[in-house]
Order: structure tokens, then sequence, then C-alpha cells
């Protein structure tokens, strides 16, 4: 359970991360 939670957190963090950086190339 709490691995499954952990991996989610990473994704939509690295995901959060991924927009905001093409939002400042753009």
């Amino acid at each position: 359970m709490m691995k499954t939670i952990l991996s989610g957190i990473l994704a939509s963090r690295s995901l959060s991360i991924i927009i905001i950086e093409n939002d400042r190339a753009s």
C-alpha cells in the first residue's frame, strides 16, 4: 500500500516539475 502511494506522489511531483519547466521554456 505505502509503495503505491509513494510512487503515485513521485509521479505527480515529476509531472508537475515537467509542466513547470515547459511553461518556463515557452
